[in-house]
């Protein structure tokens, strides 16, 4: 135990810099005109872009060593462009080769250095690749690049058999966004940089592969090995590029609708999510554009994996914990489903404009959800996400600019600025601007902003052209409303929006009053006594058992440990079998001090490795002054965890 503590207050030293680095940029003013350079890359993507790139990997699960070759594709947006800056993260490169025609048998060899950057925090390493020759603007060249990457990347997760469902094979699987996938192959890691891809991986025999292109073919290559064909011929940006690897099945669910998982997972898996077809329904229908990617594939992934979802593009990865048995999670599934239009088709140009992405997959998500569900639901959904916007702008600082919808992501890895509030905080500012329009013209203008942005990297001041351009081209009165929008405020201003929580947007429902009220009920009796309508908690849906957990934890202070022995007596919380619950209980009973339930609270942390679920018990903990505890949790459980929910831990216990 001591060795871990030591080993923490030596990261917490290693991290002073970068702490310094953070609140130095997070008081810079933001700076309109430069919002579409992504200064999360170290490559010269203005001078230089990838057209396409092809991957020839060899697996080697049991070592987790990926030996690894990329051809890149190049094009020269500059006379006399002279060398190539590519993003690289700890691989081990052994050479790199020229040809001004693929595949050329007389390549050149060309000098190339690898750097980390000084004051660029943790985003890896630019490698520096000199040319041989001057390349002229407009010409194509290829560089190839053999290298080797392991399980130090930080997009790779390697899991033991044991580690798996079924415990027969190992498993591998991918997390690139936002910039991890320089961490598995040196490309230009920004999504100002869409590209075309192929791949051939090979991998032993048994062991099934996927990836977010177009499977075209699988072929023995001897020594009991497979090789696995790929080809995106859609241009997509490098977070997009994923991976899997492992014992996995796939079975079709509707007519372009697919489950893959572990065989022992996929009843249940392919039972809840029989209706992925109706989702994509409900998006085309809202969009009026027709899904380009040909099949939709969601992967239930292993428990490890750190989101509740990744929007890959013909492989959409999900948590096991939106597997209820009563499709309760399956909103994951029609927000990722959502993604394929905003996201995948139209892109953020930089980590500054993730909203551009998230908040506007959240309206259309919720679009789907009318539709699928009915204007009840889909109230209730914004309520809860309300919430835990508010809640993260508040952990955030309500002054910090990570609480805005332009978080400055310059020297800082951009998964810092990572939270609810490019969600929630954009569907709110794309909903006030729908009630300024109404629904129709609302509807009209996103079709035209989709297709006008598809296959583009976009920021903040297109849509903005866009909307503003379309108002005043179809709406009455466009003078008048344009004038009640605050662009920048919205956009770069901090905290709650200028038109204020979402309630006072006109989100509320009896749903919420009365959970709302049962909850004061409990807190005020004191745990005495139970309120008299407390059983009818057991006919709330999900989303009202949320409301009434999360008001809960607003008022935990007001709360003592007998009454959640009460409670949980009543509800049995803690032996729930929806991670939504279960997640928003424990941090309560941590904060409250209410220890019966501590070993269960110790076993969630090591069954689920989605960061949403486990890192607000994580923070319980450190606020609670339970740190020491909190490491020796994190230190059991360290092997499981994916890098990326590593690395949000490590800052927990070290904040």
């Amino acid at each position: 135990m001591k060795l871990v503590i030591l080993l923490l207050l030596g990261l917490a030293l290693s991290q002073c810099y970068l702490r310094t680095e953070k609140s130095k940029y997070s008081i810079l003013k933001h700076d309109s005109a430069s919002s579409g350079i992504d200064f999360n890359t170290f490559s010269n993507y203005q001078d230089v872009v990838t057209q396409h790139y092809d991957l020839y990997w060899t697996l080697d699960l049991d070592n987790r060593v990926v030996k690894s070759q990329i051809v890149l594709e190049m094009q020269s947006k500059t006379n006399n462009l002279a060398e190539v800056n590519l993003d690289m993260w700890d691989q081990k490169i052994s050479s790199v080769n020229f040809s001004e025609n693929k595949n050329d048998q007389n390549q050149t060899e060309l000098k190339f250095e690898s750097k980390t950057l000084s004051g660029e925090g943790e985003q890896g390493q630019q490698l520096k690749i000199t040319l041989a020759q001057k390349i002229s603007s407009g010409k194509t060249f290829y560089l190839y690049i053999d290298y080797s990457f392991g399980d130090s990347a930080n997009a790779v997760s390697f899991l033991t058999p044991e580690q798996t469902s079924t415990k027969i094979l190992p498993y591998m699987y991918s997390q690139c966004e936002p910039i991890y996938c320089r961490s598995m192959m040196p490309l230009q890691d920004t999504p100002s940089v869409k590209s075309t891809y192929y791949a051939e991986i090979i991998a032993d025999e048994g062991i099934n592969v996927y990836m977010s292109a177009n499977k075209t073919g699988t072929e023995d290559f001897g020594n009991k090995q497979k090789k696995h064909i790929f080809e995106n011929s859609i241009k997509i940006p490098s977070y997009l590029v994923a991976i899997i690897a492992g014992n996995v099945e796939e079975k079709q669910v509707g007519d372009r609708s697919f489950v893959i998982t572990e065989p022992d997972m996929m009843p249940e898996s392919a039972k809840d999510l029989e209706d992925l077809e109706d989702y994509l329904v409900a998006i085309e229908d809202y969009t009026q554009i027709p899904y380009i990617w040909g099949s939709y594939k969601i992967v239930i992934m292993p428990p490890s994996f750190p989101f509740g979802g990744m929007e890959n593009p013909l492989l959409t990865f999900a948590s096991p914990s939106i597997i209820t048995g009563d499709k309760s999670g399956t909103s994951v599934a029609i927000h990722e489903i959502a993604h394929s239009w905003t996201g995948n088709m139209l892109t953020c140009g930089n980590w500054s404009n993730l909203w551009i992405n998230e908040g506007f997959t959240v309206f259309l998500e919720r679009k789907g959800q009318i539709s699928l569900f009915g204007e009840d639901y889909m109230v209730m959904d914004s309520i809860v996400g309300n919430s835990s916007f508010v809640s993260a702008i508040n952990d955030f600082g309500l002054q910090s600019n990570y609480s805005s919808l332009y978080p400055l992501t310059a020297h800082v890895n951009p998964d810092d600025s990572f939270s609810t509030v490019p969600y929630e905080k954009g569907y709110q500012f794309l909903y006030y601007m729908q009630s300024l329009i109404g629904e129709d013209y609302f509807q009209d203008m996103m079709t035209g902003w989709i297709a006008a942005s598809t296959f583009k990297s976009v920021v903040w001041q297109d849509f903005r052209d866009h909307f503003e351009s379309y108002v005043n081209q179809n709406v009455n009165n466009a003078k008048q409303i344009l004038s009640k929008i605050d662009w920048e405020v919205w956009v770069t201003g901090p905290g709650l929006p200028p038109a204020g929580p979402l309630q006072q947007i006109h989100f509320e429902s009896q749903e919420q009053a009365d959970a709302i009220d049962l909850a004061d009920s409990w807190i005020n009796l004191k745990g005495n006594f139970r309120p008299q309508n407390w059983a009818t908690l057991k006919n709330y849906t999900p989303n009202e058992k949320y409301v009434f957990l999360d008001h809960l934890y607003t008022r935990h202070a007001a709360i003592n440990p007998k009454l959640l022995e009460l409670m949980d007596a009543s509800y049995d919380f803690t032996q729930s079998t929806n991670y939504e619950i279960s997640y928003r209980w424990f941090q309560t009973c941590i904060l409250v001090g209410y220890d019966d339930n501590k070993q269960d609270i110790f076993e969630f942390l090591g069954a689920i490795g989605r960061q949403k679920l486990v890192l607000p018990q994580y923070k319980a903990y450190v606020q609670t002054g339970q740190r020491e505890y909190a490491a020796e949790v994190f230190a059991n459980y360290y092997e499981f965890y994916h890098p990326i929910a590593r690395i949000s831990i490590e800052q927990i216990l070290l904040s």
